[in-house]
């Protein structure tokens, strides 16, 4: 359940709340650094929402909706299955991805690519662009990378 409360709200009238909620078995956590947005987790029961909504602090009950990441299983519902080329992950399934932290040349982008595949990865991994807090580091190879990348995807008796 998701509550938004009225503005500048005094300490008492959030403790109020919080404690309202937990008594009801749920756990109140904050969404936001002013206080406004309440989530409430937990067993909650059709009737909490009119407890909510008597209460003179709360501005609105909002409901969440239905939509799920794509992570989460509704109750009921079967696990997602993502395919990713020939790889699948989710449902009981989870396939190897292996490659550099950085994709440096197409010769050893290239190099990396077999010995990953000999050893049953499916899918390649490797980064173009490395943010670093230092200008001085090393960046990543960019566009040049990308390339790189595309150029061994492409190539003839590579997985999709």
């Amino acid at each position: 359940m998701l509550i938004r409360l009225k503005k500048q709200l005094a300490a008492g009238e959030i403790e109020s709340i919080l404690a309202q909620a937990r008594q009801l078995g749920l756990s109140p956590r904050f969404l936001d650094v002013d206080r406004e947005y309440l989530e409430l987790s937990g067993p909650g029961r059709p009737e909490h929402r009119s407890v909510f909504e008597d209460l003179a602090s709360v501005q609105a009950v909002l409901d969440v909706g239905t939509s799920r990441e794509l992570h989460e299983r509704a109750p009921g519902r079967p696990d997602t299955q993502v395919a990713v080329g020939q790889a699948r992950f989710g449902a009981g399934l989870a396939s190897l991805i292996a490659g550099p932290c950085a994709i440096e040349t197409y010769d050893r982008t290239l190099e990396i690519a077999r010995a990953v595949r000999e050893r049953g990865a499916l899918a390649l991994r490797g980064g173009a662009y490395k943010p670093r807090s230092s200008p001085y580091s090393f960046q990543g190879t960019r566009e040049k990378g990308l390339k790189s990348w595309s150029a061994c995807a492409s190539r003839p008796g590579s997985r999709s």
